[in-house]
């Protein structure tokens, strides 16, 4: 999704036919390549888009979660897209986007074994305790996503106190007083 969302950039740029070029592209094609590069380099958002690969793991969890079902897939879209803005509030650092897309993927695998699990009602002892591995497991991986972002939000920032009258800057704490 956020690769046809950057690929549409390109759509909206007269000279580049966005799909040919990425085709050619990924075909091997150098000049494609070297075109594509050039394109983005004015398009940074594309590369983002396309480079995120935190996001790229979540639209690849998401697809296997809803199975083709674009009305799930777009419900589920939505409930991540709530999920990130409520978790990075405001003004979120670099870590802390990058451990907020550590959650939301957590929160999706945590929510599929369940689910995966609920559905499997005739299973044998040993299937049921492989799906209970897996709950276990997604449980975990999700709850040390949770617990890493609220440590990261508890660590002290340097303190800065700023004299207007004497023009000084002073900053007390952890940070680089340069």
């Amino acid at each position: 999704m956020a690769k046809r969302k950057a690929l549409s950039e390109c759509a909206e740029h007269p000279s580049v036919d966005a799909n040919e070029l990425l085709a050619r592209a990924q075909a091997g094609d150098h000049a494609a390549t070297a075109q594509l590069r050039q394109f983005m380099e004015t398009h940074p958002q594309v590369w983002d888009a396309i480079g995120d690969l935190g996001h790229q793991a979540l639209l690849a969890g998401i697809r296997v979660v809803t199975s083709g079902n674009s009305v799930l897939e777009e419900a589920v879209m939505r409930k991540l897209t709530d999920l990130r803005s409520e978790l990075a509030g405001p003004t979120p650092t670099v870590l802390e986007r990058l451990l907020v897309e550590r959650v939301l993927i957590g929160w999706l695998h945590c929510h599929y074994a369940d689910i995966v699990a609920a559905r499997r009602t005739d299973v044998s002892p040993a299937q049921a305790e492989y799906y209970q591995r897996r709950q276990d497991h997604a449980q975990r991986r999700y709850l040390a996503a949770i617990r890493t972002l609220a440590c990261v939000r508890r660590l002290p920032l340097p303190a800065i106190q700023v004299n207007i009258g004497a023009q000084q800057v002073n900053v007390a704490g952890a940070g680089d007083a340069t």
